[in-house]
């Protein structure tokens, strides 16, 4: 599954590098749904902090500005220092 979105995200990659080719500006933000566990489960978005953190890396990479996190914990204090640890991956 993380390689086809990572594919998704490659084509739509390719369009906005277009745009931006035709000297125009595109601001492209996203919403994630990160799943912090030990890495067994894998998905995009999905693993340990440093995996999570590495897809956020690519997504910078691939030209998108901002991220924003949808919270999967019913634990707000766990969603807000697993908000801290990712942030620093998007910067």
């Amino acid at each position: 599954m993380a390689a086809s979105s990572i594919g998704l995200f490659r084509l739509h990659y390719k369009w906005y590098q277009d745009i931006e080719r035709e000297n125009k500006h595109l601001e492209i933000i996203t919403l994630i749904f990160p799943e912090i566990n030990d890495g067994a489960r894998r998905s995009l978005f999905s693993g340990t902090i440093d995996v999570v953190g590495t897809d956020l890396r690519r997504l910078k990479e691939m030209g998108v500005n901002q991220v924003i996190f949808g919270p999967m914990d019913p634990d707000l204090d766990r969603v807000i220092d697993t908000a801290k640890q990712l942030t620093k991956y998007s910067k």
